[in-house]
């Protein structure tokens, strides 16, 4: 079972890594040098990706934390 969640965050990290590539650059223009509308931007774009992206961070950020104050726990 980890190794399937641990799969899912992989995935989950590779569409992090998109978004940074492909960063609105206003007036419809992509990071990824895409003018008019970046396909790629439109699947990053919709909330459930938003959302496993940013439920990624949390974890990742609340796992720094636990790691950080509680280092012998793990």
């Amino acid at each position: 079972m980890k190794a399937a969640f641990r799969s899912r965050d992989i995935a989950i990290g590779y569409l992090r890594q998109l978004e940074e590539v492909h960063e609105p650059l206003g007036l419809r223009a992509c990071g990824c040098g895409a003018t008019g509308m970046c396909r790629t931007r439109e699947i990053l774009d919709r909330p459930w990706v938003k959302d496993r992206i940013r439920e990624l961070e949390r974890r990742e950020h609340q796992r720094e934390l636990e790691e950080r104050f509680f280092p012998d726990v793990a």
